[in-house]
């Protein structure tokens, strides 16, 4: 589970250990309002360098009023160890984008 950052020190930043062989890691998206009245979302995951690692629609959502705004299925392989930026945006109805939270998240 990721919750959106403020100010976070190094020891709040969520890890992650990827076994060998997994696939797929599932990231839960922590926010602050509930799901329902939110459009179609997408996440972008970052290295802290800005370099883009991967790009990809948001899709379901957490039990109402359990907090968890989205759920995104990433390709294990695209997660080394690294320190990462995962920023979920939410599509308008005429295409637009804009930013709604930014997550950190440490793979080791």
């Amino acid at each position: 589970l990721l919750r959106p950052t403020l100010t976070r020190s190094a020891d709040d930043v969520p890890r992650l250990v990827i076994p060998n062989g997994t696939e797929v890691v599932t990231l839960e998206l922590e926010g602050t309002s509930d799901r329902a009245g939110l459009g179609p979302m997408r996440v972008e995951i970052r290295s802290v360098n800005g370099q883009a690692v991967w790009k990809g629609p948001a899709a379901g959502a957490g039990a109402p009023r359990s907090g968890i705004l989205t759920r995104v299925d990433v390709p294990a392989a695209t997660l080394t160890a690294d320190d990462y930026i995962v920023v979920l945006f939410e599509i308008g109805s005429g295409g637009s984008e804009h930013q709604r939270d930014s997550y950190f998240l440490r793979v080791r």
